[in-house]
């Protein structure tokens, strides 16, 4: 009898605390999750932000070679880079199209054999444009790491990251830096394909030896 007592008094608190609750949100106008749900937000920016800066940064250091020649490229020329992006993402969306149209375990063997391509695409893309971002930031800033590849793909990847926080014009400003990105890479390869499927030129051969005169000897005095 004095359980179901105390039951009885315990969900009798709780109605009481969630009517308190809801009556507070109604009067004030900002209810609990209202307050909850910015703030949780702002903290799955940051930690996507943090995720963004770690893997850039990861990229980087597996394949810096090709980081650093896109970067090149998308600092040197970014709108040829971002024209190269919009047309490799076209014709990535064209391939999802003609997927679509194939049989079921053709169209999911393609699919898989194609996705990892496009991820790594992706993932260099965006570390590419991290890297020079994050390089002029150093250089403008005349920091002492501004040669550091590392250094350069986490500044500029927290740029982007802060920038995407901005609504609508942070999307843009990221979605134009990635297909930027994206541009340089495939320039990349494609330059490294061209350079690798040119012949080299043979070196010059040197000149033929030409027979030479003898030698008269030594001109006796008096002869004319």
């Amino acid at each position: 009898m004095r359980s179901a007592i105390r039951a009885s008094r315990a969900w009798g608190g709780g109605m009481l605390l969630a009517t308190a609750l809801r009556a507070a949100g109604d009067g004030g106008g900002r209810g609990l999750a209202d307050v909850a749900s910015p703030a949780l937000l702002g903290v799955v920016l940051v930690l996507t932000g943090i995720g963004f800066a770690s893997v850039s940064v990861l990229v980087q250091v597996v394949a810096p070679r090709t980081t650093r020649a896109a970067a090149e490229l998308a600092g040197r020329t970014p709108w040829r880079s971002a024209v190269y992006g919009v047309l490799l993402t076209l014709i990535v969306v064209l391939g999802v199209g003609i997927l679509q149209a194939l049989p079921g375990p053709l169209r999911r063997l393609l699919a898989i054999a194609l996705a990892g391509p496009c991820l790594l695409l992706v993932l260099l893309g965006a570390t590419a444009v991290c890297h020079a971002l994050g390089e002029r930031i150093l250089t403008a800033a005349q920091s002492p790491r501004m040669c550091s590849d590392v250094w350069a793909v986490g500044v500029g990847a927290l740029f982007l990251a802060l920038a995407n926080l901005l609504p609508a014009l942070g999307q843009a400003v990221g979605l134009a830096a990635l297909l930027t990105g994206i541009g340089a890479v495939g320039r990349h390869i494609l330059g490294r394909r061209r350079a690798a499927g040119t012949a080299p030129l043979p070196p010059p051969m040197p000149p033929p030896d030409l027979p030479r005169a003898p030698d008269p000897g030594p001109v006796p005095p008096g002869a004319p």
